[in-house]
């Protein structure tokens, strides 16, 4: 699906919906989830600055994922986006995500990993990273990022076509890291990483007013 915006177009993926294996280990666990949509790649700084008319990133470059965002800018995006193409859908930090709302917003936690790991379709040939077992096909990490992020769709996408899923800037999600927690969940690992926190599994956290230059973000579209 093809999204247009008065200066630009981005495309979405359809990630059919279904039940997976969440997490790893003792704390695997199977979620079911709706049919959504999900960006091809993570918010790039055109993208950003088209909506907000700013570019806080500290390595600039127009195809580059835009990076030194926090939890609630990410948020602010989206309920811009949805503003400037008239959809209903809307959420804060003060307010419950509606899923059944359409409109674009953070990914959940579990909508992250879903998509990452290839859908429905991969859950009896799940892989390491988003789209391969070697991390070099599919993502900039510390070995390969030359120490800055990367413009995006370079490397290979993963089985939905959705690119740079593991490496290049961590991605916010809607969720708490747990109950009564401070944190929201960041995933897929970043430029400045080893390959461990680049895992389709490994979840990071911090909290949603903090900024760095590897935290970005990535939309996904409510039917």
């Amino acid at each position: 699906m093809i999204v247009k915006l008065p200066s630009l177009e981005f495309k979405l993926v359809k990630v059919q919906g279904g039940t997976f294996t969440m997490g790893e280990g003792k704390k695997a666990h199977k979620v079911e989830l709706d049919t959504f949509y999900m960006a091809e790649f993570p918010v790039t700084q055109e993208l950003y600055e088209a909506v907000m008319k700013t570019n806080p990133s500290k390595f600039k470059g127009k195809r580059r994922p835009v990076e030194t965002v926090n939890w609630y800018k990410s948020v602010e995006f989206c309920q811009k986006i949805n503003e400037i193409l008239e959809l209903p859908q809307g959420s804060d930090d003060k307010a419950k995500l509606d899923l059944k709302t359409k409109g674009f917003r953070l990914p959940t936690e579990a909508e992250w990993e879903y998509a990452a790991g290839g859908g429905a379709r991969a859950e009896h040939t799940k892989q390491e990273y988003a789209g391969s077992n070697n991390l070099n096909i599919v993502g900039w990490y510390s070995k390969n990022a030359n120490s800055e992020t990367r413009p995006v769709g370079l490397k290979m996408p993963n089985k939905l076509g959705l690119y740079d899923m593991s490496g290049n800037v961590y991605e916010w999600c809607w969720d708490w890291s747990g109950k009564d927690s401070k944190y929201r969940v960041l995933r897929g690992g970043s430029w400045c990483n080893d390959a461990t926190r680049s895992r389709i599994a490994f979840r990071n956290y911090d909290f949603p007013n903090f900024v760095w230059n590897d935290f970005g973000f990535r939309l996904v579209f409510s039917l």
